[in-house]
């Protein structure tokens, strides 16, 4: 077969061509996973975990889409997970504290920017009824060895559930990928469970690392210097 035209021109296999495609068609599967029917038609054999991959992708953001995101002055759920570092397995408490939630990913360069001034705040606010929880989809393998290199001693979720992250708005729909589904944010839950700040997505914006812990720590002062009002 003969691509171009005079004075260049290349002379290709049909062979290499019919490939070129079939291997084009088989990563296609990742993107639109009701083709594989038609693709077993060429005798290039796709992988199979492509189209498991995007059906994945697909039945996710579907899931997502039809979620209302939890709004300032409503209760906070913690979402399911696949269990906690530090804490001995079990759920910890949250009812009773000012609670401040880290929704957390591996790939987020600037979580691990903010984990010294994160570990700093608990360490700092230790006495004043504050409890730190992280939370994260990774699974307990790069959980532990983050939070073992950061130092960090309060209890990490890990294998959290996408959806309900959704909810909390701690889901990256411009990335849901495995591995990528984390929009890192911080909150604030005062004692009877409600929100009450976030720190608007910071390090997704990379937002200075200085500047984010001190805007945490400014409305940790504020949440303990106020009286807390009932619903």
């Amino acid at each position: 077969m003969t691509l171009g035209y005079f004075p260049f021109r290349i002379q290709v296999s049909p062979k290499i061509v019919a490939l070129t495609i079939c291997v084009t068609l088989g990563f296609g599967g990742v993107f639109g996973g009701d083709v594989a029917g038609w693709i077993h038609l060429f005798p290039f054999e796709p992988h199979p975990e492509r189209f498991t991959a995007g059906n994945r992708i697909r039945d996710l953001m579907t899931k997502i889409k039809g979620i209302t995101v939890i709004k300032e002055g409503e209760v906070v759920s913690l979402p399911a997970v696949g269990g906690w570092v530090n804490s001995q397995g079990l759920v910890p408490k949250t009812l009773g504290k000012y609670v401040v939630l880290d929704f957390w990913a591996l790939w987020c360069p600037f979580c691990k920017s903010n984990a010294l001034g994160l570990v700093q705040l608990s360490e700092k606010y230790a006495s004043q009824n504050i409890q730190f929880l992280s939370l994260t989809t990774s699974d307990i393998l790069g959980v532990e060895d983050f939070i073992s290199s950061q130092g960090i001693k309060w209890p990490v979720a890990y294998s959290g559930d996408q959806v309900e992250f959704g909810k909390l708005g701690a889901f990256n729909e411009s990335s849901p990928i495995q591995g990528y589904e984390v929009k890192p944010l911080l909150m604030l839950i005062d004692p009877p469970g409600r929100l009450i700040w976030t720190d608007n997505h910071a390090r997704f914006r990379h937002q200075e690392p200085e500047k984010t812990i001190k805007e945490l720590e400014a409305a940790l002062v504020k949440a303990i210097a106020s009286p807390l009002v009932a619903n």
